[in-house]
């Protein structure tokens, strides 16, 4: 094989096993990576949808406890306390 010796032609296949066998190990590695960014994107997703879900409940919520305790919406404080 183009003059190597045996020994040579084993080191080579070692180290070509070796890196083949980092190669794997790295790219086992990236996907689980990739899996795991893709997990936290959608929990992000999910987190911002439910954030903006709980903001509207909440304002809706601040809305009808003001009215009913005849508030006027968009009241200075102020204004509340001091009817003089």
């Amino acid at each position: 094989m183009l003059g190597l010796g045996n020994t040579r032609v084993n080191q080579l296949e070692a180290e070509n096993r070796r890196l083949r066998a980092e190669l794997l190990a790295q790219t086992q590695r990236a996907d689980a990576q990739s899996r795991i960014i893709a997990n936290l994107q959608r929990e992000n997703e999910t987190a911002a949808y439910q954030l903006a879900q709980l903001a509207a409940v909440a304002t809706v919520a601040t809305q009808q406890a003001q009215a009913g305790r005849g508030f006027i919406l968009n009241e200075n404080p102020l204004d509340r306390v001091c009817r003089n």
